[in-house]
C-alpha cells in the first residue's frame, strides 16, 4: 500500500507539465516553418502520449489498492461455538452463533441461512438488532433438533448476508460458517447394567408354578431406573402378570435389585425345551441429557405336561400322539380275550400291524378329541387332556368290543331265524298288498276306481242282480272272488250331484260320460269324475237302490250276471 501511495503522489504532482507539452507542440507544429520541425516534434508527442498511458494506469492501481485495503482493514467474522457437536437421534442441542463486525462502518439487513442435507431441524432466535455497529459484536442462539430415526453425520453450514454503505454505495456483503455434527456415540447399556435371570428348574409344570428371580445389577457410575419388566413365552408358558408389575426403582450405582417372577405350565403345552425372554425397561442420565433404553435376558426351561412321562413311560409308548391308538386297541384285544368271546385274535397280531392300527386310530381320534373339546392336543395340551385322551381312547375300545360282540350275536340269531322273519317279511307284505287292493265299505267312488285298477278288474262292470231279502236289487259287480278275498264285491252307481255354484252344466258332464272313451276306459273316467270334482260336483254313491248305498262284500251265490238294462249306467247325472 505505501508504494502504490508514492507513486500516486509522483503521478498526480507532475500531470500539469504532461498536459501542456503536448499543447505547446500543437501550437507550434501551426506556425511557419513548421515542417522543418516535425523531426523534432513527433519524439516529444510519444514520449508525452506515453506518460498519459502510465498516468491512467498508476490511477487505476490506485483506486484498486485503496479499496483493496478497505477490504482488508475491515470484514464481517462469524463463528460457531462449538464447532463441532454430538447429537444422538432425536435429541437437542444449542450452538452460538457469534458476529464481529471489524468493518469501519455498519452493517444491516442482516439474514442467517442454513444448509444440510443431515436430516437437522434448525430454529433460529429472533434478531432482535437491525443493524450491527462497527466494532460491535452480536450473540445468535440456535436450536438444533435431529431426526429421531437415521444417522445424523455431516456439515451444517451457514450462509450470513448482510449490507454496509462504502462512500455512500449500498454494498451487499456474505459470511460463511460451518458446523460439524457427529452422532454421539451411545452408551453401551451392556456396560450399564447386568441382568441375570436365577432359578433351579428341572422341570417347568402346570402345577406346582415355579419361582423365578430376576436381578439387575447396576454397574455404572449413574443412577439407573428401573421404570418396567415385560415377558415374552410361547402360549405354552404362564408368567403371573402381577410379578411383572412393578413400581420404578431406582438403583444407585454398584447396586442390584431382585424381582421374583411366578411361572407355570398353560394347558396348551408340549414336552420340549422352551425358550423365555425378560425386558427390563431403563431410563438414566447421560451428560445431563435423560435416555431410555431396555436389556433382554433369556432362559431355555424344559417344560412337560404332569404325569405323561410316567404314563408313556409305563405303557412304552414313544410318543403322547400314540397314546389313544394304543389304549383303544389294548382295551378292545383284552376284552376280546378275557370277556367274550375269550379268545385269541386269529392270527395274532404282528408288531407292524399292531403298529399301523394304532397309528391309524390316532390319526382318527384328532379330529374326534377336537369336535368334542373344541381343542388341539397337537398345539399343546394339558393334564386334562391326559385324562380326556385316556378315558376316551378306553371308552372307544370299550364301545368296538360292545359293537363287535353285539354284531357276532346279533348273525348267530339272524342265521337261527332267518326264515322266520323271511316268512313272516313275506306275509306282513302281502296282507300290506291285499288291504291296499281289497274295496272297503266307506270307500268314496274314486278310491273303488284306483282299486279296481290294483286288481287289474276289467272295465266296464258287469251288471248282477244281487239277492238280498227276498229282493233282486240291480248293480254292478266290482271284483269276483280271489285268492286273499273270498267274497265278491258289489257296488251301487255313481251319482254326481250339484253341490251349489258349478263351472260346469249338467249337459256338459253329461256329453263327457257319454263318450265310448269314457264308458270303456276307467282312466279316462277318473279323469272325468275328478274334474267334475273340481267344478263343484259331489262325487258319491247313489241311494236310490234301497239299502245298498256303497261297495259290500256279498256271498257269490247272492250275485246273478245278466244282460245290460238301460237306464242302470255306473254314472248318473239325475
Amino acid at each position: 500500500m505505501g508504494m502504490c501511495s508514492a507513486r500516486a503522489a509522483v503521478l498526480i504532482r507532475y500531470p500539469p507539465v504532461m498536459f501542456l507539452q503536448p499543447a505547446r507542440l500543437v501550437a507550434s507544429s501551426c506556425r511557419p516553418g513548421a515542417t522543418t520541425m516535425r523531426s523534432r516534434i513527433r519524439p516529444v508527442l510519444f514520449a508525452a502520449s506515453r506518460k498519459l498511458g502510465v498516468l491512467v494506469v498508476c490511477t487505476s492501481l490506485l483506486l484498486s489498492c485503496h479499496f483493496a485495503h478497505a477490504a482488508e482493514s475491515g470484514g464481517l467474522q462469524v463463528g460457531i461455538s462449538p464447532a463441532t457437536i454430538q447429537l444422538g437421534p432425536g435429541e437437542v442441542g444449542d450452538v452460538i452463533l457469534t458476529i464481529t463486525n471489524t468493518h469501519s462502518t455498519a452493517v444491516d439487513s442482516i439474514q442467517l441461512q442454513s444448509l444440510s442435507d443431515v436430516g437437522v431441524r434448525v430454529k433460529l432466535e429472533p434478531m432482535k438488532l437491525n443493524s450491527i455497529g462497527a466494532g460491535a459484536s452480536v450473540a445468535w442462539p440456535i436450536h438444533l433438533t435431529t431426526s429421531a430415526a437415521g444417522r445424523t453425520v455431516g456439515m451444517l453450514q451457514f450462509v450470513l448476508r448482510y449490507r454496509r454503505e462504502v462512500n455512500g454505495v449500498a454494498v451487499p456483503g456474505t459470511a460463511v460458517a460451518a458446523l460439524t455434527i457427529q452422532e454421539r456415540p451411545p452408551l453401551a447399556i451392556d456396560k450399564l447394567v447386568d441382568v441375570r435371570l436365577e432359578a433351579a428348574i428341572d422341570s417347568l409344570k402346570e402345577k406346582p408354578p415355579t419361582q423365578m428371580y430376576l436381578v439387575v445389577i447396576n454397574r455404572a457410575s449413574v443412577p439407573v431406573t428401573i421404570t418396567g419388566l415385560k415377558a415374552y413365552a410361547p402360549a405354552s408358558i404362564n408368567i403371573n402378570p402381577e410379578t411383572l408389575k412393578v413400581d420404578p426403582v431406582l438403583l444407585p450405582p454398584q447396586s442390584s435389585h431382585v424381582f421374583p417372577i411366578t411361572a407355570s405350565v398353560s394347558n396348551q403345552a408340549r414336552s420340549t425345551n422352551e425358550r423365555i425372554v425378560f425386558q427390563a425397561d431403563l431410563a438414566w442420565n447421560d451428560a445431563g441429557r435423560p435416555q431410555k433404553g431396555s436389556v433382554l435376558v433369556a432362559q431355555t426351561v424344559p417344560v412337560s405336561v404332569f404325569g405323561e412321562s410316567d404314563i408313556l413311560k409305563l405303557l412304552g409308548v414313544p410318543s403322547f400322539f400314540l397314546l389313544p391308538g394304543f389304549l383303544a386297541l389294548t382295551t378292545f384285544t383284552l376284552l376280546w380275550t378275557r370277556v367274550v368271546p375269550k379268545k385269541g385274535l386269529t392270527p395274532a397280531l404282528t408288531t407292524a400291524e399292531f403298529g399301523l392300527i394304532a397309528v391309524t386310530l390316532s390319526f382318527a381320534a384328532l379330529p374326534i378329541f377336537r369336535w368334542g373339546t373344541g381343542r388341539d392336543y397337537l398345539a399343546g395340551y394339558g393334564m386334562r387332556d391326559v385324562m380326556l385322551v385316556w378315558f376316551g381312547s378306553v371308552i372307544a375300545g370299550l364301545a368296538v368290543w360292545i359293537v363287535v360282540a353285539g354284531i357276532i350275536d346279533l348273525v348267530h340269531h339272524y342265521r337261527v331265524h332267518k326264515e322266520d322273519i323271511a316268512r313272516r317279511t313275506d306275509a306282513a307284505r302281502r296282507q300290506e298288498e291285499l288291504a291296499r287292493r281289497t274295496p272297503q265299505r266307506d270307500d268314496a267312488p274314486l278310491t273303488i276306481l284306483a282299486k279296481l285298477g290294483l286288481n287289474t278288474a276289467k272295465f266296464p262292470l258287469d251288471q248282477v242282480d244281487l239277492q238280498l231279502n227276498q229282493n233282486l236289487i240291480p248293480c254292478f259287480l266290482l271284483l269276483e272272488p280271489q285268492e286273499g278275498i273270498p267274497q265278491a264285491w258289489v257296488a251301487p252307481p255313481v251319482q254326481l250331484r250339484a253341490t251349489g255354484h258349478v263351472s260346469r252344466t249338467r249337459d256338459q258332464l253329461i256329453d263327457d260320460l257319454q263318450q265310448p272313451r269314457t264308458r270303456d276306459d276307467r282312466t279316462e273316467l277318473m279323469r272325468v269324475l275328478r274334474g267334475a270334482q273340481e267344478a263343484g260336483w259331489d262325487v258319491r254313491w247313489g241311494g236310490a237302490l234301497g239299502v245298498l248305498t256303497g261297495p259290500q262284500p256279498v256271498d257269490p251265490n247272492q250275485v246273478q250276471k245278466r244282460q245290460r238294462l238301460a237306464g242302470l249306467e255306473f254314472v248318473g247325472v239325475p
